[in-house]
């Protein structure tokens, strides 16, 4: 697999618990917390390059030399399939939702969540960081495109969507009703006020509906604001909390 290190922790540990061996490719930036949590279930961590298209491209070239299977971040049914139920969870325990704001990145999550949504008509909003935007910009330009890869405390949102996709782009164009964008202080603002009045580590690129929301975004309600990862660097979160 490979990951900015959200999605390879999930392969590490699935395959841990199949007991089967698993290879996850990283690009140089992937956070420890992330990273750590990789060995810790006993995969094969690879650094795969400076970006993470870079880490991609390697980890395409190991599945062919070595024959292992590639298990997709985002563009694989079975991937969104599962983050799908997310959103089961989601109409358990707030039935009467009316709208769900979600990370965007290559859109595995989003299309997954907004699948099970779509027959209900909950809305669903995406919200990319400026930094990251891959899958924001190739929606408006109406095709896959590609963008040199920013610093961004939202990490886990980098990288492209390919512009050979198969799924995401074009679900994600059928289901997701607003496109919402955040700034670096946005996101930061957002970290730091998740820690010190919803007293929860968020990492930033899970903390972009928080954004979002506390940056003025009025959603429909009852709405649910998707928080989807905690995997956030001690002194990066700390830098966040100490800025804002």
């Amino acid at each position: 697999a490979c990951s900015s290190g959200n999605h390879g922790r999930a392969v590490a540990e699935a395959a841990a618990h199949l007991g089967i061996p698993a290879t996850v490719v990283v690009p140089s930036w992937a956070d420890d917390t992330k990273t750590d949590g990789i060995r810790r279930a006993g995969a094969r961590l690879v650094v795969g390059g400076d970006t993470y298209d870079e880490a991609e491209i390697r980890a395409a070239g190991l599945a062919e030399v070595d024959g292992l299977v590639p298990v997709h971040p985002f563009d694989d049914p079975h991937v969104i399939a599962g983050q799908g139920t997310v959103a089961q969870e989601v109409l358990v325990q707030c039935p009467d939702v009316a709208e769900v704001v979600v990370p965007l990145s290559g859109g595995g999550l989003v299309s997954g969540i907004a699948r099970v949504l779509a027959e209900r008509g909950v809305a669903v909003t995406a919200v990319s960081a400026e930094r990251a935007a891959v899958m924001h910009r190739s929606v408006e330009e109406g095709r896959p495109v590609t963008l040199e890869e920013e610093p961004t405390l939202a990490s886990a949102l980098s990288g492209g969507i390919g512009l050979e996709n198969e799924y995401t782009f074009a679900l994600v164009r059928e289901l997701v009703q607003r496109f919402l964008l955040v700034s670096e202080g946005q996101i930061r603002s957002a970290v730091s006020r998740a820690a010190l009045e919803l007293k929860v580590v968020v990492e930033g690129g899970g903390a972009v509906g928080l954004a979002a929301v506390w940056a003025g975004y009025e959603p429909k309600t009852p709405c649910v604001i998707i928080v989807s990862g905690g995997n956030i660097a001690p002194d990066a979160w700390l830098a966040a909390v100490h800025e804002d």
